[in-house]
């Protein structure tokens, strides 16, 4: 005996098989069938809609925070010669220290607070509300399934029996992803993707973000949320051969993309309902200067003072007149060298209670300590896979406490640097001004800076 089961719809054959699911093997295992009985099977319908709404608002949007951004990274850069977008100080305040804690990044906690003081990011209009849920209606879904059975003497003689049944599904928005961006973390080797995320339904949604972390979005309003991810990394380690070093950048762009898919998880459910379901992100048009953010460095640090490893937030604690060695290890995890990269060392205080713009550092420490060999070093090339080591001395003669860093730049950029660099608002203006590929210049940064207390 046989059983044929089929739909019939407008829709693509990849949409058509995920919207409707039913097991073949259930049903062929109750085969063959006794004189009145039935086949019973489950026919699952998955809602498979949209969950991307890019409104002219959040167009208008973007380009005033990238305008915005070139404009702070420009400010940055007249404050002082070593000053950056990335590591620019946030002023110390109990409500700015408590943020930060909670929030568990000093990034982050700045860049919510730029939030709360603008009212017009603070609060999503009416209007741009229902323009979203207009760009997002319900879809009608109409589909037939068609039913074919034949069995003893009529198969044996090519004969069956057709059967069809109409089917229409109402696909109703839930979750809409109005807008993303990329923000760098605390951690080099993570960041974080800001999405805002809407609640298109007239009931209240609880959303799942990370495996300990959700939150409860009323019906019809949108909430801002991080989402940490790790980022990728440029050799894949789980291909073999060539294709392990392949670094083109629509190979790398495309890797980025398939790698945000395997950790985002917008998992949400209706309160009084219970209903739940999946957000998928697989379409959010990133571009390409978000996933060169979302891309690792291809420069790894390792960094010692007198042999001791440095951890991420710890302090080292010396005395004054004490000698203190400088240990820098660079790693070149991309698949390509690099070439003619200047390694620099800068000191500075930082004076996290100044309120005046440009004084929240010190960097003229030339009476307050002594170095002992280079800060400042100029290395041809760094093969693929290869490391780099370089030591200096530093003594400090005032008590205080000091910051380090250390930043690798490349004098004269190739395409293949390019392609590899994690791109910042500097390196943004930058690659607008400059007039061809070899006038940009890659920065990469140790982060966070090394705090030194000196007794």
């Amino acid at each position: 005996e046989l059983i044929n089961i089929s739909v019939v719809s407008k829709l693509p054959k990849e949409t058509e098989k995920s919207l409707f699911e039913w097991s073949d093997h259930s049903i062929n295992s109750e085969l063959p069938l006794a004189c009145g009985s039935s086949v019973t099977f489950d026919l699952t319908l998955n809602a498979i809609g949209d969950f991307v709404i890019e409104t002219n608002a959040t167009k208008s949007n973007t380009t005033r925070t990238a305008a915005a951004n070139r404009s702070s990274a420009a400010a940055s850069r007249s404050q002082t010669p070593y000053s950056s977008h990335q590591n620019s100080p946030a002023h110390a305040s109990a409500s700015a220290a408590k943020k930060t804690q909670l929030l568990g990044s000093t990034t982050l906690a700045n860049f919510i607070s730029e939030l709360q003081t603008s009212n017009k990011s603070k609060q999503i209009s009416d209007k741009r509300i229902t323009e979203s849920i207009d760009l997002c209606p319900s879809k009608i879904v109409e589909a037939v399934l068609q039913f074919e059975y034949s069995g003893g003497p009529g198969l044996a003689s090519g004969y069956c029996r057709h059967s069809s049944l109409a089917i229409t599904i109402e696909i109703q928005p839930s979750l809409l992803i109005t807008h993303w961006d990329v923000l760098p973390a605390d951690l080099p080797t993570n960041c974080f993707l800001v999405l805002d995320a809407m609640n298109a339904t007239t009931q209240e949604m609880e959303l799942r973000y990370t495996s300990s972390k959700e939150i409860l979005i009323e019906a019809n309003e949108t909430c801002r949320i991080p989402v940490p991810i790790e980022r990728c990394p440029l050799v894949d380690d789980e291909v073999d051969g060539d294709d392990k070093r392949d670094d083109s950048s629509q190979s790398l762009l495309s890797r980025c993309r398939q790698h945000l898919i395997n950790q985002l998880s917008l998992n949400w459910m209706l309160s009084s309902t219970g209903i739940k379901g999946t957000a998928s992100v697989a379409n959010v048009p990133y571009s390409d200067q978000m996933l060169n953010s979302i891309l690792l460095s291809p420069i790894q640090w390792e960094v010692t003072l007198n042999e001791q490893n440095l951890r991420n937030g710890n302090e080292f604690c010396f005395k004054t007149g004490q000698y203190i060695s400088v240990g820098i290890s660079l790693y070149n995890c991309s698949a390509v060298s690099l070439k003619s990269l200047n390694l620099s060392i800068h000191y500075y205080q930082d004076y996290q209670n100044s309120h005046r713009i440009g004084k929240e550092r010190n960097y003229r420490l030339d009476m307050k300590k002594a170095l002992t060999g280079f800060d400042r070093v100029i290395i041809n090339e760094i093969e693929s896979m290869k490391s780099y080591c370089h030591e200096c001395g530093l003594t400090f003669f005032y008590t205080g406490i000091y910051k380090l860093e250390i930043e690798c730049n490349s004098m004269t950029a190739t395409d293949e640097s390019i392609k590899h660099k994690v791109l910042t608002s500097s390196d943004i203006a930058q690659n607008k001004a400059a007039k061809s590929p070899s006038a940009v210049t890659s920065l990469w940064k140790c982060s966070p800076s090394i705090v030194i207390s000196i007794e």
